[in-house]
């Protein structure tokens, strides 16, 4: 390519550059404006969050229709410290592409449950102590009653 040509080309290249990114600029102001008052239109370019998991069962056709995968789910479920997916009572992929994940909360029984089994655990350990003590205390006794006896020389 000789330089004159490319000397004359030059002017045009960047005007049409600039002229591109004014337009995609503009493009772009007038969906945010657009999206932002009608709400079917910010839908429409947005989209809409897709319920992934519902208690605690994965929705295999909203999976399928987003294309994630099994392991992918588990994968982003591990990234947000989540163990298992069997932890997970729901599951949402945003509008915006995130992941949200919302864990299964024990129920009332179990909670109450929990507890009883720690209280039920404590005073175990109480009254294990409270057994060696009492041995402790009669090994004493003992003692005091044998040197009671011993005659005194």
């Amino acid at each position: 390519m000789d330089p004159v040509t490319v000397l004359t080309a030059l002017p045009f290249s960047v005007s049409g550059g600039l002229i591109g990114a004014t337009t995609l600029l503009i493009l772009n102001y007038t969906v945010v404006r657009l999206a932002h008052r009608y709400r079917r239109f910010d839908r429409l370019v947005e989209g809409r969050a897709e319920i992934l998991m519902r208690d605690g069962k994965i929705v295999k056709k909203h999976l399928e229709r987003e294309l994630i995968t099994h392991a992918q789910l588990a994968a982003a479920a591990h990234k947000q410290g989540i163990g298992s997916l069997h932890e997970v009572e729901r599951c949402i992929l945003e509008s915006t592409g995130t992941i949200t994940f919302v864990q299964k909360r024990p129920s009332a029984d179990d909670s109450r449950h929990g507890e009883i089994v720690a209280l039920l655990n404590a005073m175990k350990e109480e009254i294990r102590v409270l057994r060696g003590a009492t041995a402790a205390v009669k090994e004493a006794d003992r003692d005091l009653d044998e040197t009671a006896k011993k005659p005194a020389s």
